[in-house]
């Protein structure tokens, strides 16, 4: 789950994960626009030391 206290700030989306907005909806695209809502990201079982690396 990534978020931003300010404006403008965007997050890598790692090859092979998923993105999802607080709705569930699915964000698209290889990058993310972060705003005070959070946005989840969800990768593959046993591989969130590399999800935190964005």
């Amino acid at each position: 789950m990534v978020w931003a206290t300010t404006e403008g700030r965007t997050a890598r989306v790692p090859r092979g994960s998923r993105c999802f907005d607080i709705m569930g909806n699915p964000v698209n695209g290889p990058s993310v626009r972060l705003s005070g809502a959070p946005i989840y990201i969800i990768g593959t079982p046993g591989k969130a030391r590399r999800l935190v690396r964005l």
